[in-house]
């Protein structure tokens, strides 16, 4: 690992410590105006993301409205609580294809565009010390942890 990434991963507790890590759990609201344009609004506010480290699978949880998302690459499925299914889609990236910036999404769109950037958010610890790629600081991010800042 070089330098920056070295110093990003010890300030979280270091490379066993990251290790150890099966998932995370995040409650969030996820909102914004990308998501009034492509007709969602608030459809992602107050939800509990679980999300795996070392593959990419997130489960989304809707408090109060009895569903869950589950996406792993190639497919993503809505389902209830007890798991009767809501709706899935195969391959959900190709449901982009043609689309324009005022083009609406569907409720599997919006659940994998949050799905695709968190799943590789999540695991680029891993791919990075696994793969051995370079990390670069960039004029655009001003790193500002200090070994030992959690």
């Amino acid at each position: 690992m070089n330098e920056l990434l070295n110093l990003a991963v010890k300030a979280h507790g270091g490379v066993e410590r990251w290790n150890k890590v099966k998932s995370m759990k995040v409650a969030a609201s996820i909102t914004g105006a990308i998501w009034f344009v492509k007709s969602k609004g608030d459809a992602l506010k107050n939800v509990v993301m679980t999300v795996a480290t070392k593959v990419e699978r997130l489960v989304t949880d809707f408090p109060g409205q009895n569903k869950r998302s589950l996406f792993e690459p190639g497919r993503i499925v809505m389902e209830k609580m007890d798991g009767t299914l809501i709706e899935s889609r195969d391959n959900p990236e190709a449901s982009f294809q043609g689309q324009q910036r005022e083009t609406p999404w569907d409720d599997i769109q919006s659940r994998t565009s949050v799905a695709r950037l968190c799943g590789r958010i999540s695991t680029l610890p891993s791919f990075i010390r696994m793969r051995g790629s370079p990390v670069r600081r960039s004029h655009l991010f001003r790193l500002t942890a200090k070994p030992g800042d959690v």
